[in-house]
């Protein structure tokens, strides 16, 4: 019987669960929920009341569902963390191979990965996470994944570092920790999405990595299916829903439903379709078209637009000017949007935008891509992995190949 994991996620205005097991490295969904939190509690990827989010945690350590016949109670967690802040490093470490045969066990993989541990970050971030890019062996023999049982006298590791803010580290592990889940890891969610993707065929090895979530979103640059560094900008999915709210003068609930019903339409009618009709206190009715809706999204795209644009740019300082032609894979909750691929895809340097999703039954929203990744880039690295992250120098920024 397979383990089962179970994945949180904290947003800007819900927690994400999902449970389910890896087999023959195929995710198996047993439970994936959304619940919503006020919106003062994580306020642009920060918690801003920590007493009112464990109390939302503490709301699914255990699931009954008596339309599914499910009862779970949720001891041990992975967290998905935002990549709010991150810095990606380059290290390399060796390490002599401790077994009487000369063959490599797990005490050298956390012999190397303490002393990666041991280093400092050159930035006031902090470990999250060691990323491994391969291992060498004597007589140069190379693997992509641990080596173990093979004979050598040393084991070398190239690995790539996830850090992320101190504060926001320990802000989310300690919400965590007040439950009464246990920690078992954390993973950033913008990595689990990468791994994610990069197992399904049809998308490219390199391009921009876009999720749209409700409040937030985050740009991401990937190359050879691997995660080099990450940005974000205030945006997201309720900036649309709020401002058709504002304009049309309805509750918040009636203009999430207009904008996923029209998102931005194309159509060409004879006539002028109405979207609503608002009565006001004097009796006056007021009729809300299609054109106008359009307007007010169309407002809404252009100043996602422009600061899509700008966050490619300040990914791509330190690399080649060409990779701003690489394709764009849109993901998120805010992704749904009809028409928002039409409309971006013109105006931006990306040579063609995509959509992605995950594609594991029970999870298909585009919103549990980094809940689904993390449980998936949970077990390849599962053998190297030490709970015990101390702050960790020597080491460099990746460099795309």
């Amino acid at each position: 019987m397979e383990k089962n994991l179970a994945v949180v996620e904290i947003t800007s205005n819900s927690i994400r669960l999902v449970v389910g097991y890896i087999l023959d490295e195929q995710v198996y969904i047993l439970y994936a929920t959304t619940n919503p939190i006020p919106d003062d509690v994580v306020i642009n990827g920060a918690v801003a009341d920590l007493e009112s989010l464990i109390n939302e945690l503490k709301k699914i350590e255990s699931i009954k569902d008596p339309v599914q016949r499910l009862r779970i109670n949720i001891s041990d967690v992975i967290l998905v963390l935002p990549s709010y802040g991150i810095q990606i490093f380059q290290t390399t470490q060796v390490t002599t191979v401790v077994s009487e045969e000369g063959k490599v066990g797990l005490i050298d993989l956390r012999n190397l990965n303490s002393l990666i541990s041991k280093e400092r970050i050159p930035s006031n971030n902090e470990l999250v996470e060691v990323i491994p890019d391969q291992f060498v062996l004597d007589q140069d023999r190379v693997y992509i994944n641990p080596p173990l049982g093979e004979i050598s006298n040393t084991l070398t590791m190239s690995a790539k570092l996830h850090t992320l803010p101190h504060a926001l580290l320990s802000e989310y592990q300690r919400a965590i920790k007040l439950t009464n889940m246990h920690l078992s890891r954390c993973i950033i969610g913008t990595y689990g999405a990468v791994e994610l993707i990069g197992t399904y065929g049809e998308y490219p090895s390199d391009y921009f990595l876009v999720d749209i979530g409700a409040k937030m979103t985050t740009v991401s640059f990937v190359g050879r299916k691997t995660l080099f560094s990450s940005t974000f900008f205030q945006w997201g999915g309720d900036n649309i829903t709020e401002a058709i709210a504002t304009k049309f003068q309805i509750n918040l609930s009636d203009a999430e439903k207009y904008k996923m019903m029209y998102g931005y339409d194309y159509r060409k009618m004879d006539f002028e379709p109405v979207v609503c009709t608002i009565q006001d206190e004097n009796g006056l009715k007021t009729k809300h078209t299609v054109t106008e809706l359009n307007q007010i999204i169309k407002t809404q795209l252009d100043e996602f637009v422009s600061k899509l644009t700008y966050a490619i740019q300040e990914l791509l300082k330190e690399y080649d000017a060409s990779f701003k032609s690489l394709p764009a894979i849109f993901t998120g909750g805010g992704s749904l949007l009809n028409g928002l691929v039409k409309y971006v895809e013109p105006k931006i340097t990306a040579e063609k935008v995509m959509l992605a999703a995950p594609k594991t039954i029970g999870a298909r929203h585009p919103s549990y891509m980094n809940c689904i990744g993390a449980m998936k880039a949970s077990i390849k690295n599962q053998s190297l992995y030490d709970e015990t992250h101390p702050k960790i120098s020597s080491v460099g920024r990746v460099e795309s190949k």
